[in-house]
């Protein structure tokens, strides 16, 4: 009878050992589910400050062009794309109406002196259309972005979280769930042409867009990342 007693409560304290293991192990999982979840989020934030931060440093490039006494169209985005040596019209976003001396150059030392290919953030493009309600009725320069392999996007490129993570940072009201529609955003690239471009958030889905400045947005399927860099 001791011997069964003795087997009882081993048998007990067995039974209890295997259950806390068992609650220590779904702890385990769930922390480690949320420390991923956190850290996603985390990366996601980052990430965000930083497509923001490319933003503002082009346009304080283009305010500081403007005060030299460039002129809005004189304004040029281009670099050498073809990497032959020599900036010409056969170079991506060319304005011919840039001095030669590429003293309105963003991405120049004799210019705004942003260096294209060796910066710490994302490079995006300038394009140029209407942002319903931010400065005049004229066409604005808007800086965009939705590249899936620059640093410091994700490897995914602009996806829901990152985009969310702008839109939070910026306080710009934009939902995840229903974020504006502006089709064809990614583009009408600027050339020194503003009579081009289209007119964001005048009418049907992307009127939310209306007196916002920037904020991440649909274009078809794509989120992309704007950002009024020059208002008219």
């Amino acid at each position: 009878m001791h011997r069964k007693t003795i087997s009882g409560n081993a048998l007990f304290f067995i039974l209890i050992a295997i259950f806390l293991l068992g609650g220590v192990t779904v702890l385990l999982m769930r922390s480690s589910g949320q420390s991923d979840d956190t850290g996603s989020t985390e990366r996601a934030s980052i990430s965000a400050s930083k497509v923001i931060q490319s933003a503002a440093t082009i346009e304080t490039a283009i305010d500081t062009l403007r005060s030299r006494g460039c002129s809005e169209s004189q304004l040029s985005f281009t670099y050498d794309s073809d990497n032959n040596g020599v900036l010409n019209s056969s170079d991506t976003d060319y304005n011919a109406n840039a001095p030669t001396d590429e003293s309105c150059h963003i991405y120049s030392v004799k210019g705004a002196g942003i260096n294209r290919n060796l910066t710490a953030f994302t490079i995006g493009t300038v394009g140029v259309s209407a942002i319903q309600d931010i400065g005049t009725t004229g066409k604005d320069l808007y800086y965009w972005l939705n590249n899936a392999t620059n640093d410091p996007l994700p490897a995914d490129g602009l996806g829901s979280s990152l985009c969310d993570q702008i839109n939070r940072q910026l306080k710009n009201g934009f939902n995840i769930s229903s974020l504006p529609a502006a089709t064809g955003i990614a583009g009408n690239n600027f050339t020194g042409d503003y009579t081009v471009g289209d007119t964001y958030g005048d009418a049907g889905a992307e009127t939310g867009m209306a007196g916002v400045k920037a904020g991440c947005v649909l274009d078809g399927a794509r989120y992309v990342f704007y950002r009024v860099v020059l208002k008219r």
